[in-house]
């Protein structure tokens, strides 16, 4: 009979409905749910994606918004503007929703890529990875 080294124990406080889902999934397997929770995070998949791209995209609609609150601001003071004032906060605006239009196709391409993949693919990859790494 082998020993049982695990001594450390883990917690986490779920919902009714969390832990039902939970025990049914770990019968549908014939598992524990103790096995179920380790084994999915054993086979667990994390995507890092750079974030240096986000920071950027943040500085930049900064940018930008600091752009068309300093038109704003002029017009409240002066009570005046003109069609140019008017184009420039169009222009800004669009320059934010080019900007978010292009971060989320990319986003979504990445999900997509992720999605094509089975666990079993998903799995080969990473046991490659490690042995390159």
């Amino acid at each position: 009979m082998k020993k049982n080294n695990r001594t450390r124990r883990i917690e986490a406080r779920v919902t009714e409905e969390e832990y039902q889902k939970y025990k049914k999934k770990a019968e549908e397997k014939g598992m524990t749910i103790t096995a179920l929770i380790r084994n999915s995070l054993e086979r667990s998949v994390v995507v890092k994606i750079n974030t240096d791209t986000y920071r950027e995209l943040v500085l930049e609609v900064r940018r930008i918004g600091n752009n068309i609150n300093q038109i704003l601001r002029r017009i409240n003071q002066t009570q005046y503007y003109t069609q140019t004032d008017i184009n420039l906060i169009i222009k800004n605006q669009q320059m934010i929703d080019e900007l978010l239009q292009k971060e989320t196709l990319y986003l979504n391409q990445v999900k997509n890529n992720l999605n094509s993949y089975s666990t079993h693919e998903i799995s080969k990859l990473v046991k490659e990875i490690k042995k390159r790494g």
